[in-house]
């Protein structure tokens, strides 16, 4: 998860595929599941197109090897939806998971998950609600110093910044 988190594609690809290799030769439902989540997030990050029903099988397999804790599969899926460009449907599943972690008052990844949000509507040009989101979850990462997570809000609003400079020249 570590490189996951860093966005290091490369990594993540290499890890989840040897992890999927032994899972199915040893027959582990959870990491099988786990690494198909992020083997195919790796996948959509890289520019191929391998479709949302591979992300939803994997994260369907990960909700019967854990018997109901679907949030991580969730989180992963998101990702992967937004790393193809899908917005809408990344906005679907983001709203699922954020009304379910309201209604439980869990914090797993919520910031996180807001975060996404906000790329999703950032993605279909609803840029004052996007930061509305942006801002929500970094203020939540920051509370929670989530150093990692802050990190990747920071990132990204570099990202951004200079994406605007390199415009206006």
């Amino acid at each position: 998860r570590p490189h996951w988190c860093r966005g290091a594609i490369a990594d993540v690809a290499t890890l989840a595929g040897e992890t999927l290799t032994l899972a199915k030769q040893f027959h582990f439902p959870l990491w099988e599941s786990i690494a198909s989540l992020y083997l195919l997030w790796a996948q959509a990050a890289s520019g191929d197109r391998t479709g949302s029903e591979h992300l939803f099988a994997a994260a369907t397999m990960l909700k019967q090897a854990i018997q109901g804790r679907v949030m991580t599969g969730r989180w992963i899926v998101a990702h992967a939806l937004i790393a193809g460009g899908e917005w809408l449907e990344a906005e679907k599943l983001l709203d699922v998971a954020l009304h379910e972690i309201e209604s439980h008052e869990e914090q797993y990844c919520r910031a996180d998950l807001l975060r996404l949000k906000g790329d999703c509507l950032a993605g279909r040009g609803r840029s004052a609600a996007a930061q509305e989101h942006h801002q929500r979850g970094l203020a939540l990462a920051q509370t929670q110093e989530a150093g990692g997570l802050y990190a990747r809000f920071a990132a990204q609003r570099n990202s951004r910044c200079s994406k605007r400079r390199s415009r206006t020249r």
